[in-house]
């Protein structure tokens, strides 16, 4: 696609924040979004339409692709926990790329060169866009580990992408441009103007060696909008409430359907009370018994700094949001990076872990209980730490503070 950027009067920052995967995946990159549209930028949001009731914001403009049903039937897909498979590159970075490319090519013909794109390192047709183009472009790490997989990509990940680009009619996915011996996905995901990591440097949960581009950050600290009042009215009637999420895209249902009827019946028999959400769920609030209720997703940086205590798969979201309401945690890891931030979360006497293929009402007793007994100094640390740090706010101040004008790498492909 050629295009003749336009002469224009605009602003000089018009961002394209690309993102996909769970909700948990989308949340960070929009909660930026929003802050780069207070600061008064032109910005796109682009995701699958599944998210769109997400995107509210003044400034803020959303660009949704694919059906929101076949993604929700996708996401509920056990083989998503399947580290042997390529599913987050098939069903995320593949199935987008064609939409992400779509996306950037629509924001030059508005703002000619003055676009940024900002998106996951392994979103590689917004960053072919970008290059193609020479824009600049800002890769976001969402956590450590991560960087491992990139400069180590499955073979299986790099077919899937491959096969994605001949399918958009692009004969020659970009080439390795920082070390030809490497493959094409592990060298190209690297090759932003700018890494932002999206976790604080002492967030340690793995050791990995960073890029010369790489950019100091902290955790967003962004989660869904919507609070349910419901929801919030429940937590202030009574005892401090245990929260039970298994994350936004089931994670933890997938190994163990009947967590929330397991973890009702132990809190009812321990005498907690306890709030149950369903990210299947719709907004009502229905009773599971005395003390306990399920709901549908809300807000969880209006509702943790209510509970008592948060049980979660470990995500990186969900494990800084409950370090910012200086919460116990009880983790139970399902894969990705979130066995290395269990494991850090423990280490740092902020919560314990659990393996979840082995709940029963007496590990999880277990573990509610060794959790209510840490002491409170360590996460109230950690919190504070945190709430200096700024999360989306200051991310979206280093971003715009980068400059939209100054240059961006050379294609290597033209």
């Amino acid at each position: 696609m050629n295009i003749d950027p336009p002469e224009s009067s605009s602003p000089p920052h018009h961002y394209v924040v690309v993102s996909f995967g769970t909700l948990g995946d989308f949340l960070p990159p929009l909660g930026l979004a929003r802050e780069l549209a207070a600061l008064g930028a032109r910005v796109d949001m682009v995701g699958p339409s599944y998210f769109a009731p997400y995107v509210q914001a003044p400034g803020l403009r959303f660009v949704g692709y694919g059906s929101a049903e076949a993604y929700a039937r996708d996401l509920a897909d056990p083989r998503g926990i399947d580290p042997s498979l390529a599913w987050v590159a098939e069903f995320c970075g593949g199935a987008g790329l064609t939409a992400h490319i779509a996306a950037v090519e629509a924001a030059i013909v508005e703002s000619g060169s003055k676009v940024v794109v900002i998106s996951p390192l392994h979103a590689v047709g917004a960053l072919f866009a970008a290059k193609r183009h020479g824009l600049k472009s800002i890769g976001l790490l969402t956590a450590p580990n991560l960087m491992a997989i990139y400069r180590n990509p499955r073979p299986i990940a790099e077919t899937a992408y491959r096969a994605a680009f001949r399918g958009a009619g692009i004969e020659d996915p970009p080439p390795p441009v920082i070390d030809p011996a490497r493959t094409f996905l592990g060298d190209y995901v690297l090759s932003f103007d700018h890494i932002l990591e999206l976790f604080p440097a002492w967030f340690d949960a793995f050791t990995f060696e960073r890029t010369p581009n790489s950019l100091a950050g902290t955790f967003p600290g962004e989660t869904a909008t919507k609070t349910d009042q419901a929801v919030q009215d429940f937590a202030r009637g009574g005892e401090r409430p245990w929260v039970f999420f298994p994350g936004s895209g089931g994670g933890i249902l997938k190994v163990r359907p009947d967590l929330f009827d397991l973890a009702a019946d132990v809190c009812r028999q321990s005498g907690r009370r306890a709030i149950m959400l369903d990210p299947r769920s719709k907004s009502v609030v229905e009773a599971m018994g005395d003390g306990v209720i399920r709901s549908g997703m809300t807000n969880l940086n209006a509702l943790l700094p209510l509970a008592r205590g948060f049980f979660h798969h470990g995500g990186v979201g969900c494990t800084s949001q409950a370090m910012a309401a200086g919460v116990a945690q009880v983790v139970a890891p399902v894969g990705y990076d979130q066995p290395g931030n269990a494991a850090w979360v423990t280490t740092q006497n902020l919560g314990t872990t659990i393996d979840p293929r082995a709940l029963t009402a007496e590990t999880l007793l277990a573990a509610l209980d060794v959790a209510e007994r840490l002491p409170e100094a360590p996460r109230a640390s950690v919190a504070e730490r945190l709430r200096r740090e700024g999360g989306a706010r200051a991310l979206a101040a280093q971003i715009a503070a980068l400059g939209a004008n100054s240059p961006a790498h050379v294609s290597a492909y033209g």
